[in-house]
Formats: C-alpha cells, structure tokens, sequence
C-alpha cells in the first residue's frame, strides 16, 4: 500500500521550507516542487494525497496546473493558497 503524501508547489524556496517543516513536525510525509512543471515532470501520480498548490508562480500558474492535471486525469484534492489573490480567482 502506498503511503499519503503532501505536494507543496511553490516558487518561493522559503515557503516550501516553512510549510514542510510544519507538515513533516506533524508526521506528514511531503514532497515540494519549485514550479508546476516540476511538479509534472517528477511526481508519482499513483501515490495517494493532496496537494497545496501556491496561484500565483513564474511560468504555468496553479490554475493552469490544475486545468492540466484534469486534462491528464490526476483526481488529487488541491488547497490552493496565495499572498496576492482576488475575488475572481
């Protein structure tokens, strides 16, 4: 059986850092990725989790993430997070 993990996908390196350590204190397993390419590119899709996903990013954007994890079939729940939103997203 495969174990759960946490995807965090932001492009700052500090808050990847911050949000693993707080996850990892509270006996999370997480893996992190510095863009949403990376994130396509290196994660095992068949490992159950979630992923927390930062809008905002150089690059494909969170919303453009998620629009192609649906295209490929990639059913994983997403928390999107931002330090810079608005009403319409």
């Amino acid at each position: 059986m495969l174990t759960s993990v946490v995807r965090i996908v932001d492009d700052e390196e500090s808050v990847r850092d911050s949000r693993r350590f707080l996850l990892e204190l509270e006996g999370f397993q997480v893996a992190v990725f510095d863009s949403a390419e990376s994130f396509l590119e290196r994660d095992d899709a068949k490992r159950p989790g979630c992923l927390v996903l930062d809008l905002r990013m150089p690059g494909m954007s969170g919303l453009e993430l998620q629009q192609e994890m649906n295209v490929r079939g990639y059913a994983l729940p997403i928390i999107f997070l931002t330090g810079n939103g608005d009403i319409d997203m």
